[in-house]
C-alpha cells in the first residue's frame, strides 16, 4: 500500500470514509485575542461576527451557507453577522470530501450541536457578568437577555472581555437539547447565500484565477490513446523554436491513472500549447488501440452469461430457486454510454515550493485525497503539503480526481520553478474519467398464474474505486468478496418482490482500456434507469398497472422497513411520494387518455444510497416525432422527500439542476470510445442540453420533519427512465440504451 492510501486508510476504512466530517475532539478556547471558538468549525469575534469554516467544496450548491445556517440556528445569531471562509485543509478537520449529496445529512446533527454549545457558553458567560442564574437568561440575535430585568449583553462584548471560556467534551455535546423544528427561525428559509456577492462582483477566486510571479506554464503532451501510452522516445527539436519554451518534463505517473506524463514548460500558456504540439513522441504500440464501446459491451455480455462470475450485492429470498421453477421468464437488457464531466472550468493547478513546504492552489472536492496524492508524488510527508482551496468551476464529480494536481507537482519538482498547469478543452474531454459504460440484464420469474415470483438484476461496469481508492471497496451480500459500491447503489432498491437478487460484475476490459470515475448521481443514474424501465415493461407484460405494481412492492417489509436517522419510514416513504406525484400530475387519467405521439411516464428512486435515501418520483411528458425519432420533453414534474430542508431555495435549485442534468444525459450526452480513445473533443461534437431544450419544471419538496437527506443528485436518477416510459406510452416503442437519440427511437419503432 503506497503512502496516500495508507494515510487515508489510517483515518477511516470502507464506506465510512465518505460519511462526512470525521468529528475531532472538542475544545472551547479563546483562539486569539478578541476571538472565541467553541469548536474548530467557527469563531465569534469581538464585533459579534460569526465566521463558519467551510471544509466542504463550494461548487455552486452553497454548502457553506447551509452549514452556517445549521450553526446559526442553534447559536441564536443575526444572519447578517454570519460569514463563511474556506480554510486550508488540515488533519484537525478529518476526512474532507464533497460528494454523494452527503454534506447536509452527514453534518446536520453535529453542526447544530456545535451552534448550541456556543449559545450555552455565551449564556453562562453573560449570567456570570450579570450575576444571575443561566436559567434566567436566553439568547436571541447575538445577545444574551436576562428575562426578568431585560438586561442584555452582546456576544461581541463577551468575547472582547475574554469572558467566554467554556470547554465541552463528548458527553456534554451528547446531552445538549436541540430546538424542536417548530422553533426554527432560520432553517427552512432562504436567506441570501453567503458566496453569491463575491461571485457577482468578480472577487470570487476559482482555481484558474491563481497566478504567481515568474511561474512557468505546463502543457501535457497527450498520447493518442486514453490508456496504455508510454513515451519511448521524445524529440523536442521543434519546440526549441517556440519563443518562451523552457524545456520538457518526462516522468511516470505515480498514481498510474495516466501511466506517463510528458509536459512542455513555457513562460506563457500559448507558448506551452505550441511547444506541446511541436514535441514528437514515440508512444509505442498498445493492445488498447483496437478497443471500442462495442467491445466493452460484448465483454460485459460474456461476463453476465457466465454464472460463475460476479459477486452478490443484494439478496431477498432465493431468486435463483424461484427463477428455476418459474413457468415463464421476462427479460430485458439495458445499456448506458460513457458520460463526460464536461465542466465549464477545465482542470488546473498551481504548485510552488517554499522551503520545506509545497503549496498547491487547486480545486478539490476530496481535499484529503488530494494532499495525500501530492505528497506521494513528491515523495514527502503530507504535513509538508498545503492545499489552498478555491471555488470549483465544475460540480459534476471531476474534482475528486487528482491528476492535474499531481502532474503539476511533478513539473514543479522537476523544473525547480513555480508551475501552473491548465487543461485545454480537448484534453478535458478526451482525458476525462467518465461515468462508466454499463450493461444491465434484468429478468423476472412468472408462475403459471401470471404472478411475479422473482427479480434478478445483473449490473456490469468498470469499478472506479478499484482504481482511485481500493481501500474503500466493501463487502457486498457475500462478506468474502469486496465490490465497488459506488457503481451499485440504487440496484439495492427498496422494492420487495418475493425474491430479489442483484449481481455485481466487474468489466475488466473497460478498466484496461480507460480509467472511469465518478459523475453526479453515478450508480443511481444508471441502476434506476434499468430498474424503473424494467418495472414498467414487466407490468405491461403481465397486464398489471405500473403504479400498482410499484406500490405493491413498496410494503416496507424486511430490510426495507428503514430506520433512523435518514431512512426512517423506509419504503413506505417512497410509496407516499409516488402516490403524491400520481395525484399532482393526474397521471392515471392522462396515462389512459392516449394521444398519438404524446405520452406520460413515471419513475421513482431512492438515490443517493440506502443509508441516506431521498425519496423521489418524476413524471415526464413527451412529444415524439415518429418520422424523425426526435423526442421533445415538454414537462418534468418531480416530487422529492428530502426530510428537513435547510435552505429551501438552495434545495430547489439543486433539484432543478439535477433534473436538467438527468435530461441532458437521457437524450444527448455520449462520450464515444473507439480505437482506444474518446472521439468527441469539444462542445461542437459532445452534445449537451441547451436552453432551447429545457422543459417546464414543476418541483414539489416534501419536508415533514425527518432527518435531512441530499438534494443535489436524486432527481437526476429518475428523469431518464421516466422519459423512456413516456416514449413507450406515446408510440409503443421501447428504447433501452442511453442516450435516447433519434436513431435509437427510430430503431425501437422498427422493432415493435
Amino acid at each position: 500500500m503506497d503512502r496516500r492510501r495508507f494515510l487515508i486508510g489510517s483515518v477511516a476504512s470502507g464506506v465510512a470514509l465518505f460519511a462526512g466530517y470525521a468529528v475531532p475532539g472538542w475544545v472551547g478556547v479563546g483562539e486569539a485575542a478578541g476571538r472565541y471558538a467553541p469548536a474548530i468549525w467557527y469563531i465569534v469575534d469581538s464585533a459579534g461576527i460569526v465566521t463558519v469554516h467551510t471544509m466542504k467544496a463550494e461548487v455552486g450548491q452553497h454548502i457553506g451557507t447551509a452549514l452556517a445556517m445549521m450553526i446559526a440556528e442553534e447559536l441564536a445569531v443575526d444572519w447578517r453577522n454570519v460569514r463563511t471562509d474556506y480554510p486550508d485543509p488540515s488533519r484537525d478537520f478529518g476526512i474532507l470530501l464533497t460528494a454523494g449529496s452527503w454534506s447536509v445529512a452527514a453534518n446536520y446533527d453535529d453542526m447544530r450541536r456545535y451552534g448550541a454549545a456556543g449559545r450555552i457558553a455565551m449564556i453562562e458567560a453573560a449570567a456570570r457578568r450579570l450575576n444571575v442564574a443561566p436559567a434566567e437568561c436566553h439568547a436571541q440575535q447575538g445577545w444574551v437577555i436576562h428575562q426578568a430585568t431585560g438586561q442584555r449583553v452582546s456576544y461581541g462584548m463577551l468575547v472582547a472581555a475574554g469572558a467566554v471560556d467554556r470547554v465541552f467534551n463528548d458527553a456534554d455535546l451528547a446531552g445538549i437539547g436541540l430546538k424542536p423544528d417548530s422553533a426554527f427561525g432560520l432553517i427552512g428559509t432562504s436567506p441570501e447565500a453567503l458566496d453569491i456577492p463575491a461571485k457577482v462582483d468578480g472577487t470570487a477566486r476559482f482555481g484558474i484565477d491563481c497566478f504567481a510571479p515568474q511561474m512557468l506554464y505546463a502543457k501535457i503532451v497527450r498520447p493518442p490513446l486514453r490508456a496504455g501510452g508510454k513515451a519511448l522516445a521524445i524529440d523536442d527539436a521543434g519546440a526549441q523554436n517556440v519563443v518562451g519554451y523552457h524545456g520538457c518534463v518526462s516522468v511516470d505517473d505515480p498514481t498510474h491513472d495516466n501511466n506517463h506524463y510528458v509536459m512542455a514548460l513555457a513562460t506563457n500558456f500559448p507558448a506551452a500549447l505550441a511547444a506541446a504540439t511541436a514535441i514528437k513522441i514515440d508512444w509505442g504500440v498498445s493492445k488498447n488501440s483496437a478497443i471500442g464501446d462495442g467491445d466493452l459491451i460484448a465483454h460485459a455480455k460474456r461476463l453476465a452469461a457466465d454464472k460463475s462470475k460476479g459477486s452478490p450485492w443484494w439478496i431477498i429470498g432465493d431468486a435463483g430457486k424461484a427463477m428455476a421453477s418459474a413457468a415463464a421468464r421476462f427479460t430485458a437488457e439495458y445499456t448506458t454510454a460513457h458520460v463526460a464531466h464536461a465542466g465549464v472550468e477545465p482542470m488546473n493547478a498551481v504548485v510552488l515550493r517554499d522551503g520545506e513546504h509545497w503549496h498547491a492552489y487547486a480545486e478539490s472536492a476530496f481535499q484529503t485525497h488530494a494532499v495525500a496524492a501530492m505528497a506521494d508524488a513528491l515523495d514527502t510527508d503530507s504535513a509538508s503539503v498545503v492545499l489552498h482551496q478555491s471555488y470549483l468551476g465544475d460540480p459534476s464529480g471531476r474534482r475528486v480526481e487528482t491528476d492535474a494536481l499531481v502532474a503539476c507537482a511533478l513539473a514543479a519538482k522537476a523544473s525547480g520553478r513555480t508551475v501552473k498547469l491548465v487543461f485545454d478543452r480537448e484534453e478535458e474531454l478526451r482525458f476525462d474519467f467518465p461515468r462508466p459504460l454499463t450493461y444491465q440484464a434484468l429478468s423476472a420469474g412468472i408462475d403459471r398464474h401470471g404472478k411475479i415470483t422473482a427479480l434478478w438484476h445483473d449490473l456490469c461496469s468498470a469499478w472506479p474505486l478499484a482504481r482511485a481508492l481500493p481501500i474503500a471497496l466493501q463487502p457486498g451480500a457475500d462478506p468474502k468478496t469486496k465490490v465497488d459500491w459506488s457503481v451499485l447503489t440504487g440496484a439495492d432498491s427498496w422494492y420487495s418482490p418475493p425474491n430479489y437478487y442483484v449481481r455485481a460484475l466487474r468489466n475488466d476490459l473497460a478498466e484496461q482500456a480507460l480509467p472511469s470515475g465518478f459523475l453526479r448521481a453515478n450508480a443511481t443514474g444508471f441502476a434506476f434507469w434499468a430498474l424503473e424501465s424494467f418495472i414498467d415493461e414487466l407490468a405491461h407484460h403481465t397486464g398489471q398497472d405500473e403504479i400498482a405494481l410499484r406500490l405493491q412492492w413498496l410494503d416496507g417489509s424486511g430490510p426495507n422497513a428503514g430506520g433512523p436517522p435518514s431512512a426512517q419510514g423506509g419504503a413506505k416513504r417512497l410509496a407516499a411520494v409516488i402516490a403524491r406525484i400520481v395525484e399532482i400530475s393526474g397521471y392515471a387519467a392522462r396515462r389512459r387518455a392516449k394521444k398519438h405521439g404524446r405520452g406520460i411516464g413515471l419513475a421513482a428512486s431512492s438515490a443517493p444510497d440506502r443509508r441516506q435515501p431521498s425519496w423521489t418520483a418524476c413524471v415526464a411528458e413527451v412529444a415524439v416525432d415518429a418520422a424523425s425519432g426526435v423526442v421533445r420533453v415538454e414537462k418534468l414534474t418531480i416530487v422529492t422527500d428530502i426530510g428537513t430542508v435547510v435552505h429551501r431555495d438552495g434545495a430547489l435549485a439543486q433539484i432543478e439542476s439535477a433534473a436538467l442534468t438527468g435530461l441532458s444525459v437521457a437524450l444527448y450526452e455520449r462520450a464515444t470510445f473507439a480505437h482506444g480513445a474518446f472521439v468527441e473533443a469539444n462542445f461542437d461534437s459532445y452534445r449537451l442540453l441547451r436552453m432551447s431544450d429545457v422543459p417546464e419544471l414543476e418541483i414539489h419538496i416534501v419536508a415533514e420533519g425527518n432527518h435531512p437527506t441530499g438534494a443535489g443528485e436524486p432527481a437526476m436518477s429518475v428523469v431518464a427512465p421516466a422519459i423512456a416510459n413516456a416514449i413507450f406510452n406515446a408510440i409503443g416503442a421501447r428504447v433501452r440504451d442511453l442516450p435516447m437519440t433519434p436513431d435509437k427511437v427510430l430503431a425501437a419503432i422498427e422493432r415493435k
